[in-house]
Order: structure tokens, then C-alpha cells, then sequence
């Protein structure tokens, strides 16, 4: 097992705050499940990252655990990049996840259905999306 951060993460224009500073401790008894991927990475790897501080999750089992919870796209995603860089930190891991689902990439679909014409049948229009 590695070090663990103890610097707060960046979450949604906040921070969470390490595990030391959380003013009631979780009993032992409170489990928590750890999130899945939905889509949102900003939203989720709020989560991941609340979750690696609570139960102090060493930068270097961060990437395993998180990808183990990918599914479809994510999944293959997450198996080329690593196939491209060998090792992967958190934080690369972290900034190829917003750049490939990040709103960057929702904008670009988006501008890609404004320029959508319907020209043709209803089906071949249709089959464009």
C-alpha cells in the first residue's frame, strides 16, 4: 500500500475535507458503497474522491478500485488508455476521464444535433442521431 493525500480535494468549486478533519467520525458499523460510474464525472469523481479520503485510500490503489467500477464504453475507454500510457495515475486518469466525458465532449454532441437537417426520409433523418 502506498501514501494517502492528506491535501483536500477539489470537488464542484469546493473541497472535501480528509478524513482527519471530519468533525463526527462514520462508526465502523456504516458502510458505503462505492459509487459507480452514471455518466456525470464531475459528480462522480467527487464521489470516488470522498470516498478514497473516508476510508483512506492510498493514491496508488485509486485508479484500480475506480476502474473496477466502469462499465460498457467507460470500460474499453479505461482498457486503451492504459494500454497508451502503461501506468496510470489518479490524476491522469482523473483529467483523460473529463476530457472524454467531460462537458466539453456533451457540447460537441450537442453542436453536432443543432447542425442536423432533415432532408430525406424520416427514417434516414432519424438514423443520423
Amino acid at each position: 500500500m502506498g501514501e494517502t493525500s492528506t491535501a483536500p480535494s477539489q470537488c464542484h468549486r469546493g473541497f472535501v475535507q480528509p478524513v482527519s478533519f471530519l468533525s463526527n467520525p462514520l462508526p465502523k458499523n456504516v458502510k458505503l458503497d462505492f459509487p459507480k460510474y452514471f455518466r456525470n464525472p464531475t459528480s462522480w469523481v467527487c464521489r470516488w474522491e470522498q470516498y478514497f479520503q473516508i476510508h483512506n485510500i492510498p493514491m496508488s490503489d485509486r485508479v484500480t478500485l475506480a476502474s473496477f467500477h466502469l462499465d460498457g464504453d467507460a470500460q474499453l475507454w479505461f482498457q486503451i488508455l492504459k494500454q497508451e500510457l502503461l501506468y496510470v495515475s489518479w490524476e491522469e486518469f482523473r483529467e483523460s476521464l473529463y476530457t472524454r466525458y467531460g462537458l466539453k465532449q456533451i457540447l460537441d454532441y450537442f453542436l453536432e444535433l443543432t447542425k442536423l437537417q432533415h432532408i430525406g426520409t424520416v427514417m434516414k433523418y432519424h438514423n443520423q442521431f
